[in-house]
């Protein structure tokens, strides 16, 4: 398990050890097929990387959004309740709302004109069709860039969704703008290509490689990115054409084949399928209906597809032999797609894993050192909640399983938070408490939730401490852009405190900073619990929430902590460590 597929790099991997390993080489099958299945499942979720092209046409989005003040002219009243609680104003509102989308997306095409004249020439006399394919792809282009990149766009996404909600629900403009998010699998599922997932060489390939810290050593690391090198160049092998162009027109035709019956067949099924693909999860309709790995069940059927029959044949019996399904480029964007979301994840759970595992080595619920004792009252130091040692042990233990689970799922999420946002759903401008913010509902990412919280609870068992109440489309959490905003605040914060624990110990061991350290602790070991106990007590103490114990009450609680490091007496520690930001990262650069 220690290689994430190391054990294949001398062939293909599905062997296992080979000589008569037995029931161990059963079990190591079995485990390398579920996460080969897990990998699979989670690409219908995981964008695709952008294209050098598409770079180009986000950073003409990106111009557009800066200039644009089309939120600031838009979401505004003349009273403090927000629009649509009398009858007044709702005509001009929705005139103002057709003035700024026209200038937005004049001035988005213009710059498009502007930078890239030469591509532009042609779409020009396109009329409204080439018109919407480009708006198409540039929105979509956008948003997928976002959830890839959550640090980035901070203050032009809510922009972009906020044009986009209006141009759904007032009908703005007279052709479609939004695109479903072009994720991994969708990709794939074109091409007919998700026999890669047959591969074991693709946990090896896709595997985020991270610091040396984290492998030991130096040698490790350097081992694990040959392995990753090796599982690549196996992956390239088996499943590209390379300069065979009549392999690779062969199949470009049965990929159509494909992409024909498909349509078909969901034209048959009608509004059935429809349906189905709303109540699912997304994406996920892409692995689901070709069933994954079943790319022979219309092999034998494919030579009765009109003209070019002996190259249909051709096409089915090379499969057999090289497998080839990609260009070298396409399959190189699926590998750096689905290693960037293995990065993607390992980045914004690590720190949570870090918290738990401080959380349960330094502490325990049966420990009663009044030193380290996790007990929180009611109304000092702006706690909302009273709580004994052992209960605020479970509830900060809880909260961490269940952020870890989100992080784990975010793809997910943000596809489900995208598609609730673009619906047909109203929306309200209401005063929230927190200015006015768009109320709108949001029933997938509410599923869910509820699915994660199930969880959790069973994990749990009977033993969960506080309310287990997810607010979404209301007051406290208004859209799922506020949730997933929220939730995106979790690496964030946690990621500087766990570096900073990181290193207490080596503070001690540096005679130009160990005077500073000091002063607040013994050693290394008691800063470290020191600053986890000022954490675990009141970045969890109900704060965030009018008293509460919700869900989003505690991230609230936790990010309140933050904004105060400051005032904690280890701030000194947190500025020498490098620790002290809380908040990402606003410029691109």
């Amino acid at each position: 398990a220690g290689g994430g597929g190391g054990g294949d790099d001398d062939g293909d991997g599905a062997d296992g050890d080979g000589d008569g390993g037995g029931a161990v080489g059963d079990a190591q099958r079995a485990q390398l097929q579920a996460r080969l299945d897990a990998l699979a499942r989670q690409s219908a979720y995981i964008p695709l990387r952008l294209t050098a092209e598409e770079r180009t046409l986000l950073d003409v989005l990106e111009g557009a959004l800066r200039i644009s003040e089309y939120t600031d002219n838009v979401d505004v009243t003349s009273h403090m309740y927000g629009w649509g609680y009398f009858s007044m104003g709702v005509s001009k509102k929705t005139e103002r709302m057709q003035r700024e989308c026209d200038e937005f997306l004049a001035l988005l095409w213009g710059l498009y004109v502007a930078t890239q004249y030469k591509a532009s020439k042609t779409m020009l006399d396109g009329g409204a069709k080439t018109e919407e394919a480009f708006f198409l792809r540039v929105f979509e282009i956008g948003r997928r860039y976002k959830i890839m990149n959550p640090d980035k766009m901070r203050t032009t996404y809510g922009k972009l969704i906020h044009i986009l909600q209006d141009i759904v629900q007032s009908r703005l403009i007279r052709y479609n703008v939004i695109a479903p998010i072009e994720t991994v699998a969708e990709f794939l599922i074109k091409r007919d290509a998700l026999c890669i997932f047959d591969d074991v060489n693709m946990i090896a390939a896709t595997r985020s490689i991270g610091d040396a810290a984290s492998f030991g050593s130096a040698e490790a690391r350097a081992l694990m990115v040959e392995t990753k090198r090796s599982a690549r160049a196996k992956l390239l092998k088996r499943f590209t054409y390379g300069d065979d162009v009549d392999l690779r027109a062969a199949f470009a035709a049965r990929a159509a084949r494909v992409k024909r019956a498909r349509k078909k067949s969901q034209k048959k099924k009608g509004q059935q399928l429809a349906s189905d693909s709303d109540d699912d999860d997304g994406n996920e309709l892409g692995i689901d209906a070709l069933g994954m790995g079943d790319d022979d069940d219309d092999g034998d059927g494919d030579g009765g597809g009109g003209g070019g029959g002996g190259k249909a044949q051709a096409a089915t019996s090379s499969k057999k032999k090289s497998e080839a399904c990609l260009t070298k480029d396409e399959l190189e964007l699926v590998i750096d797609s689905l290693t960037d979301a293995q990065a993607y994840l390992m980045a914004n759970r690590d720190p949570v894993d870090k918290m738990l595992n401080y959380l349960t080595t330094m502490f325990s619920p049966d420990d009663d050192r009044t030193a380290y004792q996790l007990d929180i009252h009611y109304g000092h130091c702006g706690s909302k909640l009273s709580h004994k040692h052992g209960t605020q042990f479970h509830f900060v233990q809880q909260s961490l399983m269940l952020w870890r689970e989100v992080q784990q799922r975010m793809f997910e999420l943000w596809i489900l938070a995208d598609k609730d946002l673009l619906t047909a759903q109203p929306y309200r401008l209401v005063n929230t408490g927190q200015g006015l913010n768009r109320v709108q509902p949001c029933p997938n990412v509410s599923r869910a939730m509820s699915g994660i919280l199930h969880v959790v609870h069973r994990r749990v068992g009977a033993n969960w401490v506080g309310l287990s109440v997810v607010h979404l489309g209301d007051r406290d959490v208004p859209n799922a852009l506020f949730f997933i905003d929220k939730y995106t605040q979790v690496p964030r914060m946690l990621a500087p405190l766990a570096h900073v624990i990181d290193e207490c110990p080596r503070l001690f061991n540096d005679p130009h900073r160990r005077h500073m350290a000091e002063q607040l602790a013994t050693d290394g070991k008691d800063l470290q619990r020191r600053i986890l106990r000022a954490y675990f007590r009141h970045g969890f103490d109900g704060s965030g929430d009018d008293g509460g114990s919700c869900v989003d009450g505690r991230l609230t609680s936790s990010y309140n902590f933050c904004c105060e490091i400051e005032k904690k007496p280890f701030f000194p520690v947190l500025q020498m460590c490098g620790g002290a930001n809380f908040n990402g990262e606003w410029q691109n650069s």
